[in-house]
């Protein structure tokens, strides 16, 4: 027997296909879907079914409006392409159509969005990066807000985002008062803006065949902020192509700037964008103070690595910076393994708070997959082989990473459970690569109910944001009596849990959920859980 349609489109008198989750209908117009056994107290047929039915109807046309804001999306170029082929000169009428409701107050909200970006919204994306004061702090942060305009509108729109969600009473929440009207015409504005300028910043750098270091790193800090935007908003499929935009800017920044004996030198990029701080000058200070741009040309560069390594799972891929990882990643072997030469390098753990030898492990993991998953059939008995021989090494290497972590006293104490999850994540992909899809497998049973346990012991605002991509793993695998678990975790967030990817990946769960007794353990793997309709999505 067929299950029944949901309550909404009986409520709006639609047809329904009757899949769950969400159904086409609702799923097409990015409403709430509801389905259960019991008629919902609200299809009364009297005041609470009329409520109900304006409430759905504000929904419809709130997504209406939220498709219409997709055309914020950039089509970032090769270098070398000018976008001057695909765009046409704004006329007068669509620059004053693209004024804000409140110009007289718009220098008032930037300010307040700026601080806002400043003071919660960036320590709020990346709760691990607390540089020194002493070291110049996020210093770099302010002077590139104020410099560079591309990151400065893509900020404020991301800021903007985050003040439309403290406005909303719930997560399910979609009127509009005119001060979010207010607000979202912002975030529109200065999207615009921000892809108008960096598309010129693009174009600018394919006229010239060697570009200085610093036209090329605000170049970079601009498609890396769109990236950050993109994951912000959950926005698709478009942060694939920032980031293949961003890799191909990194890397002709290294092959003009830093390269030394075939490997990437990050010390001699930063030595090409060296300026004296007066402030400090004569100072013996033993450390390093970096300028803004040479910070902040780390800060994106380690987002960019991060970003790589994981979307390497979702295109099962090897990471496409993964033969520069022990050059770019000062933390890329284990506890206890040191690089005998004096590099310098990016301590990935003080950026996204998972240490480099965990992702570039996880890299490995990637290329094994994508190893597998290309030999040709003469070749599969030497390739299971190899992969079987380096699986135990692989996990050889984190089971030990697992003890000494456990027992180190240098790890700050709150990080450890982060590091900890990002660990036993990397564990459930591998035994998946190697093994199969198996959620009943002991060795996925502990890694999951440890990361479960992981993430209900500290604050949604660390655990979440930190360990986000070992949260969806783990419920991917989870098992029925766990679901529960995990849709509180995401709904203890309220309306944040639209402020990155959080409601993203429960929706990725109840789908892997819906489809337990249906998956195949040789066929099926962890980058199919990160797609849906040939949209991927990239869990950071």
């Amino acid at each position: 027997m067929s299950s029944p349609a949901c309550w909404t489109c009986r409520l709006r008198r639609k047809k329904c296909d009757r899949v769950r989750p969400i159904c086409a209908a609702c799923a097409g117009l990015d409403i709430d879907c509801h389905y259960s056994a019991a008629k919902p107290e609200w299809m009364d047929g009297g005041q609470k079914q009329d409520d109900m039915a304006k409430a759905i109807k504000a929904q419809v046309r709130q997504s209406t409006s939220s498709r219409r804001d997709k055309e914020f999306s950039v089509k970032v170029l090769p270098l070398g392409e000018s976008s001057s082929s695909l765009q046409t000169p704004p006329s007068q009428d669509s620059l004053a159509s693209a004024t804000p409701v409140h110009a007289t107050g718009q220098d008032e909200t930037d300010d307040f969005l700026m601080t806002l970006y400043l003071d919660t919204v960036f320590p709020f994306l990346f709760p691990w990066y607390q540089p020194t004061s002493i070291s110049g702090g996020r210093t770099w942060l302010l002077a590139i807000l104020k410099g560079q305009l591309g990151i400065k509108y893509t900020a404020l729109s991301i800021s903007a985002y985050y003040f439309t969600l403290t406005l909303a009473k719930d997560a399910s929440h979609t009127l509009r008062t005119p001060c979010e009207q207010h607000v979202w015409d912002t975030l529109a504005l200065h999207m615009k803006t921000s892809l108008n300028i960096i598309r010129q910043d693009m174009d600018g750098l394919s006229k010239h065949a060697k570009a200085d270091v610093f036209r090329q790193t605000h170049v970079l800090g601009g498609i890396v902020q769109l990236l950050i935007f993109e994951t912000t908003m959950a926005r698709g499929n478009d942060w694939n192509m920032h980031l293949t935009a961003a890799l191909a800017l990194f890397n002709d920044i290294f092959e003009t700037h830093g390269m030394k004996d075939g490997q990437y030198d990050l010390g001699a990029v930063l030595r090409g964008m060296g300026q004296d701080w007066a402030f400090f000058e004569g100072a013996q200070l033993g450390f390093s103070v970096w300028t803004a741009d040479q910070a902040s040309f780390q800060f994106f560069s380690a987002f960019l690595i991060f970003a790589d390594i994981i979307s390497s799972v979702s295109l099962r891929t090897p990471p496409r910076l993964q033969q520069y990882h022990r050059s770019l990643i000062a933390d890329s072997r284990p506890p206890g393994e040191f690089p005998n030469d004096k590099l310098q390098r990016i301590r990935m753990e003080d950026y996204v708070g998972c240490p480099g030898w965990v992702l570039v492990t996880l890299g490995e993991v990637a290329r094994l997959e994508s190893l597998r998953h290309s030999a040709e059939p003469a070749q599969r008995a030497v390739t299971t082989e190899e992969l079987r021989n380096q699986s135990i090494e692989l996990e050889r290497m984190l089971e030990d990473g697992l003890a000494t972590i456990s027992s180190s006293t240098n790890q700050t104490q709150n990080r450890v459970p982060v590091v900890e999850a990002w660990i036993h994540a990397t564990i459930l992909y591998l035994t998946i690569v190697a093994e199969g899809w198996d959620p009943s497998h002991p060795k996925i049973l502990r890694s999951v109910q440890r990361i479960l346990k992981i993430i209900n012991t500290i604050p949604w605002q660390l655990s979440l944001r930190s360990i986000m991509w070992p949260f969806c793993v783990a419920g991917c695998l989870a098992a029925p009596e766990q679901e529960d678990m995990f849709r509180s975790v995401v709904s203890a967030m309220g309306p944040f849990q639209a402020f990155g990817t959080a409601k993203e990946a429960l929706r990725l769960m109840e789908r892997i959920w819906g489809l337990r007794n249906q998956l195949d353990k040789d066929s099926w793997s962890l980058c199919h859980c990160f797609e849906v309709d040939g949209v991927r999505f990239l869990l950071i």
